[in-house]
């Protein structure tokens, strides 16, 4: 399990643990508590903290000592530093166990086109750390659903456009879970009732006109994706949520339900992508 820390400061609303939080930010001796706090756990490992600079290279230090590896996650802000910042783990016994991601965060469409962008700097990053594992990130779920039935996934198209040129060697899939990357403002009460089916490389949106009666609205929205011609019942929750749903039996009834369906259901696309034959029915049976 990789453990990384929030920037969020958390000042409106404080609670004790915003306190132990606050304290494995704090960035002296190589942000010691942070991995003090790493190495008591024996199944973390540890994101490099990238707010001070100075102190990258104690961090590295630590990094080494402890032998379980790292991730080094990059922001847009901090490319232009990517191969300084590689630079700081050629010492590092064992190349393979440093993770680096280009997290590209918030995106649309035009993702696609920063790929020459990412493939020159994970180039440069697989000079100093031949072994290294590799992943490319971002969030393109839309922010807007009115006329909109379908989007391709383009941070797949990403991925694949990316190392197509850099090599699939150590390489993972980095995915959001359609996410957002960060939270948005604004907005005059709940979303209209929606069910969002995820197949291999698209979405589909079923979006019913809210009303009066949303349970109403939702099982709609739920009838509409099971008849559509993509329907493939997956035998997994999420699947099973919507089934549900479409038959009245209200398993959907507000957007935080539908989007952990939706998750649920991309999840798993994502996870069996190599070998979607095998998708049907590979979740054990589920209680809730």
């Amino acid at each position: 399990m990789v453990v990384d820390l929030t920037s969020d400061l958390f000042t409106d609303v404080r609670r004790p643990v915003h306190d132990t939080l606050d304290e494995l930010r704090e960035p002296g001796r190589g942000y010691r508590n942070f991995h003090d706090f790493v190495a008591e756990h024996e199944n973390f490992i540890p994101s490099i903290q990238l707010s001070a600079p100075a102190e990258l290279g104690r961090q590295v230090a630590r990094i080494n000592d402890l032998g379980r590896g790292c991730v080094i996650r990059l922001t847009e802000p901090i490319f232009a530093f990517s191969r300084q910042i590689a630079e700081l783990f050629a010492n590092v016994e064992d190349h393979s166990k440093v993770h680096f991601i280009l997290d590209y965060r918030r995106q649309s469409s035009e993702l696609l086109a920063r790929a020459a962008g990412a493939i020159g700097i994970l180039t440069d990053i697989r000079r100093i750390l031949p072994e290294c594992f590799l992943s490319v990130s971002a969030s393109t779920f839309p922010e807007s659903f009115v006329d909109l039935d379908r989007q391709e996934i383009f941070e797949r198209q990403f991925h694949e456009e990316v190392f197509r040129h850099v090599g699939h060697q150590n390489v993972l899939y980095s995915d959001r879970a359609s996410v957002r990357a960060e939270s948005l403002s604004g907005g005059s009460g709940p979303p209209a009732p929606r069910i969002d089916n995820a197949l291999r490389t698209n979405w589909q949106f079923f979006r019913v006109a809210d009303n009066d009666d949303r349970d109403e609205a939702f099982q709609q929205a739920a009838e509409n994706a099971v008849r559509s011609d993509d329907w493939d019942d997956l035998n997994i929750w999420g699947t099973d949520e919507i089934v549900r749903t479409a038959a009245g039996q209200g398993a959907i009834a507000s957007a935080a339900r539908s989007t952990a369906v939706r998750i649920n259901i991309h999840l798993h696309r994502q996870a069996n992508f190599d070998d979607p034959d095998a998708m049907p029915g590979t979740e054990e049976i589920w209680t809730d």
